[in-house]
């Protein structure tokens, strides 16, 4: 079983508003040097998967500038502050869709790229 780093320093470098950047110090356990890591630190957010009565799953297009594109994707945001996951979800899904629920069920909860990023967590409503 790997060991875990020991934080020495954590110090904030960026903030870009939807997320910050962090450069954290850490002690290995193998050799006791010390080694940056730079994180991506971010509010949690949710995706929706929306499916209809009839079984069909909502998506929705939208102009990302990471890519250039108009992208296909399910529905989904940040969580504001004060807001819990499941508020956020339906927040989000009728801001993005005009679709909403009252059944919602928690479908998971994943970490993108663990080595900076926080988490997910992924909504199922039925609409």
């Amino acid at each position: 079983m790997p060991k875990k780093w020991k934080l020495k320093k954590s110090t904030s470098l960026n903030d870009y508003r939807i997320f910050s950047t962090k450069r954290k110090s850490a002690v290995s356990p193998k050799d006791g040097a010390v080694h940056d890591f730079y994180i991506i630190d971010a509010p949690d957010w949710v995706n929706i998967v929306p499916v209809t009565p009839s079984g069909e799953i909502v998506l929705i297009r939208q102009f990302r500038h990471g890519t250039a594109e108009v992208t296909l994707e399910i529905p989904g945001g940040m969580i504001d502050p004060g807001e819990s996951p499941v508020e956020c979800a339906r927040r989000e899904l009728l801001e993005e869709t005009g679709f909403t629920s009252t059944r919602w069920e928690q479908i998971g909860c994943v970490r993108p790229k663990p080595c900076i990023h926080v988490k997910l967590l992924l909504y199922l409503p039925g609409i």
